[in-house]
């Protein structure tokens, strides 16, 4: 059991460094093709990150489906 939680905390480690790389591009990528950063616009992108994530982490412990949220 130690080595499944091993391999899920890695997991979820590699996950969120995914999440941190995907933030910075975007930023950065933005930042390049305007010029400067754009303070509002970073944070809104950081919020609707944070809240992807939660609306996905309240899914997977629901235990349903996305289609039967629909109804």
């Amino acid at each position: 059991m130690g080595d499944a939680r091993r391999t899920a905390t890695q997991a979820a480690i590699s996950g969120y460094i995914l999440i941190a790389a995907g933030l910075s591009v975007l930023i950065y990528g933005y930042a390049l093709t305007e010029g400067r950063q754009n303070a509002a616009g970073v944070l809104t992108l950081i919020v609707a990150a944070a809240m992807w994530a939660a609306y996905t982490l309240r899914l997977r412990r629901s235990g349903l489906t996305p289609l039967q949220l629909r109804h």
